[in-house]
């Protein structure tokens, strides 16, 4: 029994003791990317303001991703580690991007309710395996979340999902109707993250301040790089 405990104490300590990313300085030696900073996290939908985004630093970040030498028709947002929800940080960029003109169009494959705002958190939606398969309408799962823009496609997740190569039919139509794509995807730490982030041209990885290791950051920007995802940079969040 002592030594089942002493064991446990040891991981904690190793837990603690894990560095752990505090300032977009850190960041900023990193996997050889842009490194930003955001504070504080973005809200969910129904209580976010036009204003915000201009206030919070989110129309700057628009404005450096437009002022890349190949600007992105499709990004992906991708928590490091699933510490952060890619949901709303999508849809909040989104908002922040239409506002510089853009046609914008937010794709969430997390399927994450709780990022919808209060008034369509309940629609009918079609499955996400079916409206990738071909057998339900992509139109049916597109939510406007203002008058004037964006849009959201998103969809009810089922068991097993679909392979993240039928992305590929939805991510070209969409690029056709919208001038900028972005992808809400699982963490950068599972494989079918990286997988749907290697889809896209670009990908934003979020880090969460004093929570995410080092060690992740690391190993998720070498792993998108190993699967044939391209990192725009990593945002500091929180």
């Amino acid at each position: 029994m002592r030594l089942v405990v002493g064991s446990i104490g040891r991981v904690m300590r190793r837990s603690r003791d894990t560095p752990r990313i505090d300032n977009v300085e850190q960041l900023a030696g990193l996997g050889g990317v842009p490194a930003w900073e955001i504070v504080p996290t973005p809200p969910r939908p129904a209580r976010i303001r036009s204003n915000w985004t201009t206030r919070d630093g989110l129309a700057m970040l628009v404005q450096e991703l437009e002022g890349c030498d190949l600007p992105a028709r499709t990004l992906a947002v991708a928590s490091v580690d699933g510490r952060l929800a890619a949901a709303p940080m999508a849809i909040a960029l989104a908002q922040a991007w239409s506002l510089a003109g853009p046609a914008v169009l937010a794709i969430d494959l997390t399927a994450d309710r709780q990022a919808l705002p209060e008034h369509l958190r309940f629609a009918h939606l079609p499955a996400f395996d079916d409206l990738l398969a071909g057998l339900a309408r992509w139109s049916e799962a597109l939510l406007p979340l203002t008058d004037l823009g964006p849009w959201l496609l998103t969809a009810r997740r089922t068991g097993g999902g679909a392979p993240p190569s039928a992305l590929t039919p939805l991510l070209a139509e969409a690029t056709r109707r919208f001038d900028r794509v972005l992808v809400a995807t699982s963490p950068l730490s599972a494989a079918d993250g990286r997988r749907a982030a290697g889809l896209c041209a670009r990908t934003l990885a979020l880090v969460h301040r004093r929570r995410t290791a080092t060690a992740d950051v690391r190993a998720s920007l070498a792993e998108l790089d190993a699967s044939g995802g391209v990192a725009a940079g990593t945002l500091l969040v929180g």
